[in-house]
């Protein structure tokens, strides 16, 4: 059982957000450490204060839907295991975690969704998504993580035009919960983005070359231990919509790059990860965008 509630991005000032409580049945199959399969039964009730999202509430607001997914590779990858487990039970990161995925060490994970409007369903859609990921060791101590992640839904059912309201957004032309689209934006996938582009297609890649200054080292600096220090250069592409042609059309794909670090402190008793990073769109007229992840354990 569970209750999440989810709210706009800080650098809004918005008291505006979308809250889902329901219940869900995760099992998972593991076949090997390096394999598993897994099953999802989920029941999500969706509500919203947000005047986009409360319009298209209207159609219905209850989300029955089975997932069954298969993985291959690292068991500890937080992006991966949202794509075939509960979507909101991830811990956000803002680069992909090196310390999950050994020398060499490669990931794919697949899933399929059936959202379906019987009994208390208000839904009906299939989403297909796959994300890979792969390490490529370049030096002793450097080394390359490039991801890629699809996303298309095979079958979305149309609300009848006659219901839509003149004026109407896209989103709210299938039967499809504004939640569950695609993103194209500067949280989860191209660190330059200012601006979300959702859609029912999308594709997207990300590389991420780790440099490191400092090592398993004890730097005192600002009365904190730095014990790890890596520089990051940061590349990707992608692009999102409501079309298949996205896939083939170069020309709309949004290129960024970018250059941040991640590093560790102790400070007392307590561990703390950072994560930063500068990065701009290449294309369209978004500026730089600075983005910057803090995590600590005892």
């Amino acid at each position: 059982m569970f209750d999440t509630i989810e709210f706009q991005g800080v650098q809004r000032f918005s008291n505006d957000f979308d809250r889902v409580r329901g219940a869900l049945l995760l099992m998972q199959w593991p076949q090997s450490y390096q394999r598993r399969g897994f099953s999802l039964v989920e029941l999500d009730r969706i509500s919203s204060n947000k005047q986009e999202n409360f319009r298209s509430l209207q159609f219905g607001s209850t989300n029955t839907y089975v997932r069954m997914g298969y993985q291959i590779g690292t068991p500890e990858d937080e992006r991966s295991n949202a794509i075939v487990g509960e979507t909101r039970a991830r811990v956000e990161q803002l680069f992909t975690a090196f310390r999950e995925i050994g020398p060499d060490g490669a990931g794919l994970t697949t899933a399929a969704t059936y959202s379906f409007p019987y009994g208390r369903g208000d839904f009906d859609y299939v989403k297909l998504e796959a994300e890979a990921l792969k390490r490529f060791d370049v030096t002793e101590n450097t080394f390359l993580i490039g991801r890629l992640h699809a996303g298309s839904f095979a079958h979305k059912a149309r609300r009848n035009l006659s219901q839509l309201p003149p004026g109407f957004d896209q989103l709210d032309l299938y039967t499809i919960p504004r939640g569950e689209y695609f993103y194209l934006d500067g949280r989860d996938n191209l660190r330059g983005l200012s601006t979300s582009t959702p859609g029912t297609e999308e594709l997207h890649s990300t590389w991420e070359y780790f440099i490191p200054w400092f090592i398993n080292a004890h730097h005192d600096f600002l009365h904190l231990d730095w014990q790890n220090w890596y520089w990051i250069l940061y590349a990707g592409a992608g692009n999102a919509g409501f079309d298949r042609r996205i896939y083939t059309d170069l020309h709309s794909y949004i290129p960024d790059a970018g250059i941040g670090f991640e590093s560790s402190f102790q400070l007392r008793k307590y561990n703390f990860f950072i994560d930063w990073i500068v990065a701009r769109a290449l294309k369209g007229s978004g500026g730089l965008e600075a983005r910057i992840s803090v995590k600590s354990y005892r």
